[in-house]
């Protein structure tokens, strides 16, 4: 996963008129899928979440609200385990 700086500075090399497509999902995106599910997560844990979506993302199915809402049920099944050991 790569910040906006490290995007920005890869990017530098190529024309402002170069074509791209380019899919951008935030922490925030996270925060307020969670939100809307009415599950409590930090910022670390969205971040957490949105690192382990990109490490395992699959390009036919890409990253999308429902991947999204997927990987926040397994990480609260995760912590909830994690409470109860």
């Amino acid at each position: 996963m790569t910040t906006v700086k490290e995007h920005t500075e890869r990017m530098a090399d190529y024309s402002p008129d170069t074509a791209i497509a380019v899919h951008v999902w935030h922490v925030d995106d996270v925060l307020h899928t969670a939100e809307g599910m009415g599950v409590d997560i930090s910022n670390a844990e969205a971040e957490d979440i949105l690192h382990g979506i990109h490490s395992r993302a699959d390009a036919e199915i890409g990253i999308n609200w429902e991947v999204i809402q997927c990987n926040i049920e397994f990480h609260i099944e995760e912590r909830n385990k994690e409470v109860t050991a």
